[in-house]
């Protein structure tokens, strides 16, 4: 009877420290996700919440923001049409590392945009394409 008493007394404390880890790993998930506000932060999301810009405003913002995106994506695929002029026949896994701040998947879809528009020309060599100036 006494081993079963100490038996029970180490699974109920097992089973304490193991529900108090779940409790600290949550909260540190949830801090590093963001969600919990630290003591003084309670206040000023309050403030935030009543300076929330107008929806016009937001707008406003997201049409900035827009414009943005646009210039990028232009002085982009301009940079790219320098880089293809002045090396005709480059590979286009050669682009990647000349502009390794791109990701990927946006150098080959900014590419194909300017070879479907006829600003250059692709060709399939390998698993790679020779990239050429356009008409």
């Amino acid at each position: 009877m006494f081993w079963f008493i100490v038996l029970l007394l180490i699974v109920g404390a097992g089973f304490y420290f193991y529900q108090k880890m779940m409790t600290i790993e949550r909260e540190i998930r949830a801090e590093q996700d963001g969600e919990i506000l630290t003591q003084g932060e309670d206040e000023k999301a309050a403030v935030v919440a009543d300076q929330q810009p107008a929806p016009a405003e937001i707008n406003d913002d997201f049409t900035a923001i827009n414009n943005i995106k646009e210039l990028l994506a232009d002085s982009l695929e301009s940079l790219l049409q320098q880089q293809i002029n002045q090396k005709p026949g480059m590979a286009q896994s050669d682009i990647y590392s000349i502009f390794p701040d791109v990701s990927k998947k946006k150098l080959q879809q900014v590419l194909k945009e300017m070879a479907d528009e006829g600003r250059i020309k692709r060709k399939k060599q390998g698993s790679s394409y020779l990239l050429s100036p356009g008409e």
